[in-house]
């Protein structure tokens, strides 16, 4: 059952779909209708999961639940990776890539970079320990509030920083 924003408790879930590429104005228009859909029928063992969901960046899309109302299974889980999965599949999408990261560069763009190129791209400063990036250890609704862009430096990426800026 989908409701507003603001119905979910602030320890509610949060489920964070990160597309591959930017959605096209007309993409990221029907995706919407198709969350928004998915949304309204949305079940887990039978019931409603209330849920709010939203794309964000123009790139992830966050489902957040209030999981007190109706707990999330294992199948309600499922069905929104099934869904997650087909709407991949309809615009030629991966969701599920999870190598890739995002980052707002110097001119406040969001750009991605792939795990294995996260050496080089600190090494030659493109990305710095204040560069912000998502993050995807959200997993309620208050830390994605708080903390869904995070500084590099306080990322598992801060490993890397280390070694070349000591």
């Amino acid at each position: 059952m989908k409701t507003a924003y603001n119905d979910i408790p602030n320890d509610g879930l949060v489920f964070m779909f990160q597309a591959n590429r930017n959605f096209s104005t007309d993409e990221a228009e029907i995706i919407n209708q198709d969350i928004q859909q998915f949304s309204e029928v949305w079940l887990s063992h039978t019931k409603a999961v209330k849920n709010y969901a939203q794309i964000y960046f123009n790139r992830v899309i966050v489902f957040f639940v209030d999981d007190a109302f109706n707990a999330v299974g294992g199948c309600s889980k499922d069905s929104l990776h099934q869904f997650i999965k087909s709407l991949g599949e309809k615009y030629n999408i991966n969701f599920f890539d999870r190598m890739q990261f995002l980052y707002w560069n110097a001119d406040n763009q969001l750009c991605d970079f792939n795990f294995n190129e996260a050496e080089q791209l600190i090494q030659n400063e493109v990305l710095t320990a204040d560069t912000l990036i998502v993050n995807h250890q959200v997993d309620t609704k208050a830390i994605f509030e708080n903390n869904v862009k995070i500084p590099l430096k306080l990322s598992y990426f801060s490993k890397f920083l280390m070694s070349y800026h000591n």
